[in-house]
């Protein structure tokens, strides 16, 4: 989140697309090295969260939502890379 608000304020003075498009290219550089590392870090916690909270809790059941739902974008980026 803390990332989002830095790069939204980042953004607002781009006004061409050819900068934007720059902006993005550079942020994904920055980006790609860690992302893997904080998705996989994510999706553990929810399943963590999920042990601790219980299954039949309703933080127990959006942790697990939540979980699954960094699997797929783990999926979604493997599947991408055609392996």
């Amino acid at each position: 989140m803390v990332n989002w608000i830095g790069l939204a304020r980042a953004m607002m003075p781009i006004s061409s697309a050819s900068a934007c498009t720059e902006f993005h290219q550079a942020t994904n550089k920055t980006f790609d090295p860690y992302m893997p590392i904080v998705v996989s870090g994510a999706s553990v916690g929810g399943l963590v969260l999920t042990a601790l909270s219980g299954i039949h809790s309703l933080a127990g059941q959006l942790a697990l939502i939540g979980a699954f739902c960094y699997a797929l974008v783990i999926a979604t980026f493997i599947s991408g890379l055609g392996l």
